[in-house]
């Protein structure tokens, strides 16, 4: 990402990560963020000015179709919209590795491959340039550990009990969790708008496309969701849970 990361934390190797399109870091936008509660913002006022930019590097805006390299060093969290991350196996071949929206911390420790699936903001986390953090952003380094380690918990759980399930069900399953971590994030599942093709379903499920436009043809049936070429609408989380449960 580009070389506008700012404040007493800045140095060659966050500027490597940043790229021209990043805004300079600003404190200021921590106090003023939708999801500040889930994020470092919400230690803000105990940090203070000079924790909070020695760990933020700086923020993005992301168009829909978007590809952004995540390096990784860094720590990014989607402040707005979402994305899906792409990682490339031994064999060379990619596959989509995770969905990420407002809120939720997108970690380091391999190079993944970034797409917005709308329009959607990034912000940058530093996470110290030896692995050690700072004595001066020590408790935003923790709360941004704690948020990383929320995460894979969830990604691991979530993996393990859809890999036990008959396709048609991992669908409807994965479809409920995402109502599930609407509702979690603070917005309303009901009419929950999905930037996610058929595709981008059977390509993080591991299951053809037709059983995904089979499974979600019978749910528009249902009047459980609205399906489209790019997204869906969930329009009735409490049959799409019960339809989780039993199909």
């Amino acid at each position: 990402m580009g070389g506008q990361a700012a404040g007493p934390g800045r140095d060659a190797f966050a500027v490597a990560a940043a790229s021209a399109a990043d805004a300079p870091a600003k404190a200021s936008l921590c106090m003023t963020c939708s999801v500040r509660d889930r994020c470092i913002g919400g230690v803000a006022a105990e940090a203070g000015t000079r924790e909070l930019l020695a760990v933020l590097a700086g923020r993005r805006l992301v168009r829909a179709g978007e590809v952004v390299q995540q390096p990784g060093s860094f720590l990014r969290v989607v402040r707005s919209g979402s994305f899906k991350s792409i990682a490339t196996g031994a064999a060379g071949t990619a596959h989509p590795c995770g969905l990420h929206f407002p809120g939720e911390v997108i970690s380091g420790g391999r190079p993944l491959q970034l797409v917005a699936l709308e329009d959607s903001e990034l912000c940058v986390m530093r996470c110290g340039v030896d692995g050690r953090p700072g004595l001066e952003s020590r408790t935003c380094l923790g709360r941004l550990w704690d948020m990383v380690s929320r995460e894979l918990l969830r990604e691991r759980a979530q993996a393990s009990r859809l890999a036990a399930l008959h396709p048609v069900r991992r669908i409807t399953a994965f479809l409920a969790s995402l109502a599930v971590r609407a509702r979690v994030r603070g917005a309303s599942p009901r009419g929950l708008r999905l930037h996610l093709s058929e595709a981008d379903i059977a390509g993080f499920l591991g299951v053809p496309p037709e059983t995904v436009g089979r499974v979600l043809e019978v749910l528009a049936k249902r009047e459980v969701l609205l399906p489209g070429p790019r997204n869906l609408v969930i329009v009735n989380p409490e049959l799409l849970q019960r339809a989780a449960g039993s199909d």
